[in-house]
């Protein structure tokens, strides 16, 4: 997973959106990453932004 150092986020006007994740859409073929990758790294993503107390729906 890629780390972007030097970007800033207003965590009083941003959450975290995710879609699209249910068992019918991963349990497909996915291109240009394998599911199992992407739903990995949201779940990364996801844990990140509850850490710092910022919004995940």
């Amino acid at each position: 997973m890629t780390v972007m150092k030097d970007t800033l986020i207003d965590r009083s006007k941003t959450a975290l959106v995710v879609i699209d994740l249910q068992k019918g859409i991963v349990g497909r073929q996915t291109v240009p990453y394998a599911s199992d990758i992407v739903v990995k790294n949201t779940a990364a993503l996801a844990e990140a932004f509850r850490t710092i107390g910022m919004p995940v729906f």
